[in-house]
């Protein structure tokens, strides 16, 4: 594709020129809404991506690598923010190949054809093995690359690459209202994508209850369309030669200090003084600027470890928690909506309202203050989500561990037959005692003694198999008013039980004798914890009477089957005592709600010839404590975050000379990408140290406190400077570089705002 270049205006254009400039009336370039097109789709694409992301990894982990739920949700936690590390971390490499070969154009062209194949990756590697056995993992993992390297690779360039569509200083009003747009078209294209994205992620397909690779589908189609509007605005486009890279100048000149001070003889003032000889004064006091600057970055990366969890740990956290508003259900994966929406309403409220009132009290007056103060709201963000995490674990299941199994019955006779059983286990002389007898229809799980439902007898090692003899006898309950049709009626099973095997005896009328009752061993595991996204696990238990030909003879068989489903069904009432399966949105007679695991046991009716029986089993109990319960930590995290980011931006940008603005926006970048580093470490080192995730909150609390503490007495340390007086920016009106400066300015507000 060729680029039909524009030499940038020298500085140096006369006065004349300059003046008739001023007065001339340029038209707003017609260009800058392709551009603007482009960001949505791209923003779209990115965040309806990363909204479902740390759920996606998770269930990966736990469908190919058999991990355990905590393991899977601890490595996919930790690929998570590797990801986001790799998407803000690249931002380096894209501002190198715009301004030092491509030019910002090709740069976006050539790298958004990467993220989109990137993304078409990802939707392909989401696909079950089921329906075209593809290599899931390493196609996810390529999927992953790519489209870091992409949006990393593009975000430092498009909204600069828009500014330079417009002429200054005659278009500077023009040029101030697209940066308003641009970050409209960022939050519009993020909070569409996050509401919709689950929503996709939901649907059933390939065979499976949710359907991932349509999830990364959409948007990797919102990336092709992003292409498509990019190149057809190419024509319009003014298209700069890159002349000069500061930001690898500015490494340069610490290099070329640091070389030349081992060499030197004689001492100079400061370090970097030894660099002047090549980049001259002016450059190695700007250089000195950004560095002081750079001081305070230091104490920013662990504000972003804690923000970017919303992504991670806050959307586990969700999972596990009730999103049911009336008959609308709100999914874990669409709470970072939250924090969109609550940027725009607080950024208005803080500027007209927070800001002049706190100003009277004499607080918040200084851009430190306000950074300091928005890194402790963050902080009791974060010990609000660890006192939720303590209320939670008091609902979560208790599964078999490698000590431990899970026994339960479930009596599958009619309502007014008992069962009695007598538990032996082999080589043992006394029983296992049972709590009681039970219902037809009933199900009961032997407990522990504090009262956990694990089986109370222990396994020495994980290897370990104990073997059991059980005898069920029906008999008619105290208050029945009929007789039951089984009463004295015995069974005798012989079973097995691992450890961290969850099995229930299914109790049901006999096939060959249908006077007789027998007891079903399944040799499928119950499904105790909760399922990776929050929908409830539903398992079907289906014994039914079949006939069959065997040797020329028909017999009636009982066939057992199983067949396990995530999704969001209930049983509606049809008629009298006939019930059907339903996913649709009335809930009906029963409601399979969010977090919950069921047994439905089906079974052929002894009293009504042709009927079929339902009984449900609650193997795990349905999320109970409602997800609005998480929006005061995420109203305090965004309150946080405008005191902190946004004033960062601010403060960073008039305390770096105008030179230096797209090397403060590049070290600004490189600063959340070191907080997801951070947050990658932690994870991995304190894997299984922490035995509830609240202290891991806790501890991201104390680290954000203290990180504060040194960021304040930093700050009584730092005298400020201004590097936006009048002269300067008359200077960069003049200057053709001006545009691009002031754009980089722009770029970082809006990524950092929505970041």
């Amino acid at each position: 594709m060729e680029d039909k270049p524009e030499k940038r205006r020298n500085s140096d254009s006369s006065s004349n020129s300059s003046s008739h400039n001023d007065e001339e009336q340029l038209k707003y370039p017609k260009s800058v809404f392709f551009i603007l097109s482009t960001e949505a789709c791209e923003r779209f694409s990115y965040y309806g991506m990363r909204a479902i992301l740390a759920l996606y990894l998770k269930h990966l982990f736990k469908t190919q690598s058999n991990m355990g739920d905590a393991q899977a949700e601890n490595l996919s936690t930790i690929l998570y923010h590797a990801f986001v590390f790799l998407s803000y971390f690249t931002s380096l490499f894209g501002a190198f190949l715009a301004d030092s070969f491509l030019g910002k154009f090709r740069t976006i062209f050539y790298i958004s054809i990467l993220y989109a194949v990137g993304q078409l990756i990802l939707s392909l590697g989401a696909v079950p093995n089921e329906a075209w056995n593809l290599p899931q993992l390493p196609l996810s993992y390529v999927g992953l690359i790519l489209i870091g390297f992409g949006t990393g690779g593009i975000k430092p360039c498009v909204v600069s690459f828009g500014a330079d569509q417009f002429v200054l200083p005659q278009q500077k009003v023009e040029m101030a209202s697209f940066f308003g747009i641009f970050y409209a078209s960022i939050n519009f294209g993020s909070m569409i994508s996050t509401i919709l994205t689950p929503i996709f992620r939901q649907q059933p397909c390939f065979g499976s209850d949710e359907c991932f690779s349509l999830a990364f589908v959409v948007p990797a189609g919102l990336m092709v369309a992003a292409i498509v509007f990019f190149v057809l605005g190419r024509p319009g486009y003014k298209v700069l030669i890159p002349e000069l890279n500061v930001v690898v100048d500015f490494f340069k000149c610490i290099t070329e200090a640091i070389r030349q001070k081992r060499r030197a003889t004689i001492k100079r003032d400061h370090w970097l003084d030894y660099a002047e000889d090549r980049f001259g004064t002016t450059f190695v006091s700007d250089v000195k600027a950004v560095l002081r600057v750079c001081i305070l970055f230091l104490m920013y990366p662990v504000f972003w470890a804690l923000y970017d969890q919303q992504g991670s740990r806050w959307t586990f956290q969700a999972t596990r928690m009730d999103g049911s508003i009336g008959g609308v259900v709100i999914l874990p994966d669409q709470m970072q909506v939250i924090n969109a929406v609550l940027i725009l309403i607080f950024i208005p409220i803080f500027d007209k309202i927070i800001y002049p009132l706190f100003a009277r009290c004499n607080m918040l007056k200084s851009p430190l203050q306000k950074i300091v103060t928005g890194g402790c709201l963050l902080a009791v963000a974060f010990v609000i989500s660890g006192v939720v995490e303590l209320i939670l674990e008091k609902t979560y299941p208790v599964p078999p561990t490698s000590e431990f199994s899970r026994l339960a019955f479930h009596n599958g006779l009619p309502e007014n037959c008992l069962l009695q059983f007598d538990l032996q286990q082999v080589g043992k002389d006394e029983p296992i005692q049972f709590p009681k007898n039970i219902s037809g229809g009933q199900t009961l799980a032997l407990r522990n003694s504090e009262g956990e439902q694990l089986f109370p007898v222990a396994f020495q090692n994980p290897n370990e198999i104990l073997n059991f003899t059980l005898n069920a006898t029906a008999m008619t309950g105290e208050d029945s008013k009929e007789d039951c049709l089984f009463n004295g009626k015995t069974s005798r099973i012989e079973f097995s039980l691992e450890s961290e095997f969850s099995k229930t005896l299914y109790i049901h009328p006999g096939t060959s004798d249908p006077n007789s009752i027998e007891i079903y061993d399944p040799l499928n595991s119950d499904h105790i914890a909760k399922s990776s996204s929050g929908s409830p696990y539903i398992s079907f238990k289906v014994c039914l009477v079949t006939t069959k030909t065997k040797n020329g003879v028909d017999e009636d068989v009982l066939e057992c089957l199983k067949r396990d489903h995530m999704r969001t069904y209930s049983i509606k009432e049809e008629t009298d005592d006939n019930y059907h399966l339903s996913d649709d949105e009335d809930p009906g007679l029963f409601e399979f709600k969010y977090g919950g695991s069921f047994n439905l046991y089906f079974s052929m009716s002894v009293e009504d010839e042709g009927e079929i029986m339902v009984d449900i089993e609650e193997t795990t109990p349905p999320n109970s404590i409602h997800m609005l319960w998480l929006l005061p930590q995420y109203i305090v995290l965004t309150a946080g975050e405008v005191l902190f980011s946004i004033t960062s931006l601010a403060f960073a940008f008039t305390q770096a000379p105008s030179s230096m603005k797209a090397v403060v926006q590049a070290l600004f970048l490189q600063t959340n990408a070191i907080g997801n580093l951070l947050d990658i470490f932690v994870v991995a080192l304190l894997s299984g140290v922490f035995k509830s995730q609240a202290y891991e909150f806790f501890l991201f609390a104390a680290l954000m406190l203290i990180d504060m503490a040194i960021l304040a007495w930093l700050a009584t340390r730092y005298t400020y400077s201004d590097y936006t007086n009048v002269k300067e920016l008359e200077e960069e009106g003049r200057d053709g570089d001006s545009d691009s400066n002031r754009s980089s300015k722009k770029s970082a507000e809006s990524d950092t705002e929505k970041n």
